[in-house]
């Protein structure tokens, strides 16, 4: 394998916030953008940007936590990859 120069840039952001007692809500946000400088292209396997909101209800022992996963299509891929439409996750 050869290697080239790259570039990585992104975030990665989390925020939880208490509603009551009994229940939080819990967000997410994550993106990184990558580039084989001498090409211009996308690096192999970059994830597209996602976001996240859920909520975690606690009682007792118990606690249920719902949560939506909301993932952008992904264009911006190397040369013998292809792009990928945005999709949506519900998990209970």
């Amino acid at each position: 394998y050869r290697q080239g120069n790259s570039r990585y840039r992104g975030m990665d952001a989390r925020l939880t916030a208490r509603v009551n007692s009994w229940a939080w809500l819990n967000t997410g946000f994550d993106y990184v953008q990558t580039e084989l400088t001498a090409l211009n292209r996308s690096l192999p396997r970059t994830p597209p940007m996602r976001g996240r909101v859920g909520m975690d209800f606690r009682k007792g022992n118990w606690n249920v936590a719902p949560e939506g996963i909301f993932t952008r299509q992904q264009d911006r891929v190397f040369f013998n990859e292809e792009a990928t439409d945005g999709y949506a996750t519900v998990n209970v």
